[in-house]
């Protein structure tokens, strides 16, 4: 993805068609978490027509292992809205690196605003 300012202000990720080639948009911070579990917020917008799969959220542990992971469809993002996206997910003992990565398809264009994560606490 690349890094612009959104139509209204935002600093945000984009896969725009025709412009960028589909990939990860973001992927990271790679910090260090205590084991737990976790919420994952993504703040998304489809911002261009298309159909099927847009774009796939995940959360990674240490090697690549993912957590969790879920797939958007054009359904799941309403052209030019935005939407928060929750991710629950376990990081497993004894803890260690953490990120979170948005792939995108290439099908749709989108925006990434940000992404949030919490512990949950039991």
């Amino acid at each position: 993805g690349r890094h612009v300012t959104s139509a209204d202000g935002t600093d945000c990720w984009q896969g725009q068609n025709g412009e960028t080639p589909p990939g990860y948009l973001v992927y990271g911070p790679y910090t260090e978490l205590r084991a737990g579990r976790y919420l994952a917020l993504f703040r998304l917008k489809r911002t261009g027509d298309g159909a099927g799969d847009v774009v796939q959220v995940d959360a990674c542990g240490k090697d690549g292992a993912v957590h969790a992971a879920r797939m958007l469809a054009d359904r799941d993002l309403p052209l030019g809205e935005v939407r928060s996206v929750a991710l629950t997910f376990e990081h497993p003992e004894p803890g260690g690196i953490y990120e979170s990565r948005v792939l995108w398809t290439g099908h749709a264009s989108v925006e990434l605003e940000r992404v949030t994560l919490w512990k949950i606490l039991d």
